[in-house]
């Protein structure tokens, strides 16, 4: 085995345009500050060819030593399993140059395939669950009817089998949800806050701001599972209460027009601020030091990496207690935790901040300090150390 190489097996879809490989920023960041400490990466991931200009692609990897082994492109597990010959004919192809510790990062399509070529080649495998599947097709809406109820059926077959897999396999988490779910499986479960700025990007500020006018700022999907409608009906509640206020919403997902509707319906359209997805970088930075506080209403959670990025540009934050957010957020400390579902909670933690100085600036202070702790570097570093100390040969196949 080849300790200085890592196969990164990931269902993320990438976009390739003259040879270069783009991807989520926060993602992106995270391979090229691990290619650092390796010789070489296999990047194992679904390739969408591209001829749209780079200034509309996300993340572009940069790292001379991180080697993309291109799957057919698919979106989702569905239409992986559509094509599962043609998939799996290439994991196959890629295995055989395979030399040093599998990082698979779940859930992803054919992950147990993944793990059952390493345990031929006798090579390590790490896991690294960082969503819940079952959790965001149940809660979402992006399928319905029979193909929401298959979908749902997969997702419970695939969490089955790792938690067999688990049994034997070293594995970090994101966020105490997971860890809740799969600890049984194996105790030994590792919990990590994600992280995807560095420390030269944060941002000493005193965040002082008019008592009369609010800027409110949200970043993720638009998801049913975000509980994005108590955040709306929130801001209805403090407008009517005659309080200058916007919301700015940044990200897509499958229910941005059932929101818009909303905001027209309740007559808040003309201060709320659809931004669409934004990648991470200059332009998302910039709306964080633009806005006062940050939201996360979510009835659902794992452990989001925009509650860190908001403390790192010295946002007090409101966000519900639900799944990880509480390994993030210590509730009056560096963060306030409302109850899930709670518009009159969320409205009254925005004021308690907005009219209490020494409460908004403890907030802020707090934040700034638990992110200094938690950079891109430290992130990395931890996953580095994991695979290194845990990289052996693991158990037999299932």
């Amino acid at each position: 085995m080849n300790e200085k190489e890592l196969t990164i097996y990931y269902g993320m879809l990438f976009k390739k345009r003259k040879n270069k490989y783009y991807c989520n920023g926060a993602f992106g960041r995270f391979i090229d500050e691990l290619s650092n400490s390796y010789d070489k990466i296999n990047l194992v991931v679904p390739i969408q060819d591209s001829d749209i200009d780079k200034t509309e692609l996300d993340y572009c990897i940069n790292s001379h030593r991180v080697f993309v082994q291109a799957l057919p492109e698919y979106r989702g597990f569905i239409s992986a399993y559509k094509n599962f010959r043609i998939v799996k004919k290439a994991i196959l192809k890629y295995s055989k140059d395979w030399k040093g510790t599998i990082y698979v990062r779940w859930p992803v399509p054919f992950f147990n395939y993944v793990y059952k070529i390493a345990q031929k080649k006798s090579l390590p495998v790490i896991f690294h669950l960082v969503g819940d599947t079952r959790s965001v097709v149940a809660n979402g809406n992006k399928y319905n009817g029979v193909v929401k109820w298959i979908a749902i059926k997969f997702a419970d077959y695939d969490s089955r089998i790792m938690k067999k897999l688990l049994k034997k396999t070293p594995a970090l988490v994101n966020g105490s949800g997971l860890r809740r779910l799969y600890s049984k499986a194996n105790p030994h479960i590792k919990e990590i806050i994600t992280s995807t700025f560095s420390m030269s990007e944060i941002e000493e500020t005193k965040n002082i701001f008019s008592q009369n006018s609010l800027k409110i700022l949200y970043v993720g999907y638009l998801r049913h599972e975000k509980g994005l409608e108590y955040l709306i009906n929130a801001i209805k509640y403090l407008k009517d209460s005659e309080i200058d206020i916007k919301l700015t919403l940044v990200g897509n997902g499958e229910i941005r027009h059932d929101l818009e509707n909303m905001t027209r319906r309740l007559c808040i359209y003309d201060i709320v601020d659809f931004k669409g997805y934004i990648s991470f970088g200059d332009d998302l930075l910039n709306i964080y030091r633009e806005n006062d506080i940050f939201v996360l209403p979510s009835i659902s959670e794992g452990t989001p990496r925009v509650l860190m990025e908001a403390m790192s540009k010295g946002l007090p934050i409101v966000a519900t207690n639900v799944g990880g957010i509480p390994y993030t957020i210590k509730n009056g400390h560096n963060g306030i935790l409302v109850p899930p579902k709670d518009s009159k909670a969320i409205a009254n933690s925005i004021l308690r901040i907005r009219d209490n100085e020494n409460i908004r600036l403890n907030l802020i202070a707090n934040g700034l300090r638990f992110a200094k702790e938690n950079t891109l570097e430290h992130h990395v570093k931890e996953v580095f150390n994991f695979i290194k100390n845990n990289s052996y040969n693991n158990g037999e196949s299932v």
